[in-house]
């Protein structure tokens, strides 16, 4: 895998690293949580939890649809529209508000029973 450390990754809690006794064995769903987190984030996220401000942020809808401007600024070299980046983030929203009214979203499972292999 492209950058990631096996040994930190066979030392996670998760199921996914932790399922197989064979620590060869590389997992065919790797995803982003099997990456560090970049320094920048943490960074972030530990000032947000000394200043203790785990509170619902309204307003960083705005900040969102301007990183996400700038990304594509640099990385394209075109802005998208800011109105019309608004209405994916509210299509995010009203999934993620629909988990107040029915319950936790799940994922699909696999067709095949748990604990059957290959």
């Amino acid at each position: 895998m492209l950058g990631a450390n096996l040994e930190r990754l066979h030392s996670l809690s998760g199921v996914k690293w932790t399922n197989d006794p064979d620590r060869d064995v590389i997992p065919s769903w790797v995803a982003d949580m099997d990456f560090e987190v970049s320094p920048a984030i943490k960074d972030a996220m530990q000032a947000v939890v000394e200043r203790g401000d785990t509170g619902y942020n309204f307003h960083a809808k705005q900040q969102l649809i301007e990183a996400w401007g700038d990304w594509q600024e640099r990385h394209f070299g075109w802005r998208p529209p800011e109105e019309e980046s608004m209405g994916a983030f509210k299509d995010f929203m009203g999934i993620a508000s629909s988990r107040k009214y029915f319950g936790e979203l799940k994922r699909p499972q696999p067709p095949w029973p748990r604990g059957v292999r290959d």
